[in-house]
């Protein structure tokens, strides 16, 4: 199915979620888009003051094949599942890679984000009882894991990026290689919510550091953040 050259609309909850790939790649690409973003409660037909933000509506309009969000609107086609959209969108924007390998680094490096993700998911929506143990776990045990892994292949990707005098990597370190991809979004957004539940965890790994600074300061992305625009709420479980 052709992606059409229409106005884009992001429906998804009111939180960065699955969603935040995408709200990156488009704010990246300096693509407007619109938002309707969705009371949880209202999702479940729960107190609800638009019933046009409803599950049920959602079902009866054709628009949740899987019945999930996120989803994006482009004209009158609707479009599920977070990574296909995340890959569609790169792919017309120019940041899925020149050439096979480069795609192919795209995709391992997005990809490997989700076992984290089959982590981090279960203990931030953890109840009170289980979430201290599943915390400790995830910061002691996954964290540990996961980063120490992207900065071993972000340091062979980058081997020949200099440090100036204080340490501090000088230019830009990309993921897919020699140029900024989608997957270096997608890194930004778990760094940084690996940073909210730990400020100190990139303390051993400069370069994932370099990497997180590097994106926040891209221009497009540095007025996204800056502008408020951004959902304040990482998850629909306040922690985190």
């Amino acid at each position: 199915m052709a992606v059409p050259q229409e106005k884009i609309v992001i429906h998804y909850f009111d939180i960065r979620g699955l969603a935040e790939y995408i709200r990156l790649i488009l704010v990246e690409s300096g693509v407007e888009y619109q938002e309707v973003r969705i009371d949880r409660d209202t999702w479940w037909g729960r107190n609800v003051v638009d019933d046009t933000k409803t599950k049920a509506h959602y079902q009866k309009a054709g628009m949740l094949p899987f019945d999930q969000l996120p989803v994006v609107q482009i004209g009158d086609s609707h479009f599920s599942q977070s990574m296909s959209i995340v890959r569609m969108l790169a792919k017309k924007y120019g940041l899925y890679g020149e050439d096979i390998i480069s795609q192919y680094n795209n995709d391992m490096i997005a990809d490997s984000t989700a076992d984290f993700r089959a982590q981090y998911g279960p203990t931030v929506y953890a109840d009170e009882e289980t979430y201290p143990a599943k915390l400790k776990t995830l910061l002691e045990v996954t964290f540990p894991k996961h980063l120490s892994q992207w900065n071993a292949v972000l340091t062979e990707r980058n081997a020949e990026v200099q440090r100036n005098d204080k340490g501090d990597y000088k230019g830009q370190v990309f993921f897919a290689g020699k140029n900024f991809g989608y997957c270096d979004l997608v890194m930004f957004e778990i760094l940084d919510l690996c940073l909210r539940l730990d400020p100190h965890c990139l303390d051993k790994f400069p370069l994932l550091a370099a990497h997180h600074k590097s994106v926040s300061q891209r221009p497009k992305i540095a007025e996204y953040l800056g502008k408020g625009k951004r959902p304040e709420k990482a998850n629909n479980s306040g922690r985190g």
